[in-house]
């Protein structure tokens, strides 16, 4: 017994990425640039929620969390937009720019949209809502992980 238990404490092998999990992709068309573009040339007919949007961090506590930058732009659907994933998370090697980060649906309500987010870990959370006023873009959720994030919208940039 001794034998199979030094067996299996043995020495461990070097490390491989190659052992390592990794996340399916959800790749789209869209990268900074192209969005970057796509906003320079719709500037005039561009609706309020469209633009690229960058993670507040509002307490020490909130550091933990990566200053996540996405775009938000339309889908085929007229009353959804798509976050596209541009940078910041603190598990880059799972999320690369272009990734779809969530879906924003249009409610009844003015600047209230539901979401369907993608978590760090890819999961799908359809219990996320948001807020756009003049500062940003909240979501929020109080569902088994209660969250809050503030987005500051950073591009196009206001006259």
């Amino acid at each position: 017994m001794i034998e199979d238990w030094k067996s299996i404490q043995g020495p461990k092998g070097p490390y491989q990425i190659s052992n390592q999990l990794s996340f399916t992709p959800n790749k789209t068309k869209w990268t900074a640039a192209k969005a970057k573009e796509y906003y320079l040339s719709k500037k005039d007919n561009l609706s309020k929620v469209e633009g690229v949007y960058e993670r507040v961090r509002i307490s020490f506590e909130d550091f933990a969390g990566g200053k996540y930058s996405m775009a938000i732009l339309p889908a085929e659907d007229p009353d959804e937009y798509l976050i596209i994933y541009l940078s910041g998370a603190r598990n880059d090697q799972d999320w690369k720019a272009g990734e779809l980060k969530g879906r924003i649906q249009k409610t009844a309500t003015a600047n209230f949209f539901t979401v369907e987010w993608i978590g760090r870990d890819k999961s799908v959370y359809d219990d996320v809502y948001a807020n756009l006023d003049s500062s940003g873009i909240v979501f929020y959720s109080s569902g088994i992980s209660a969250i809050s994030y503030q987005f500051i919208k950073v591009f196009p940039v206001q006259k």
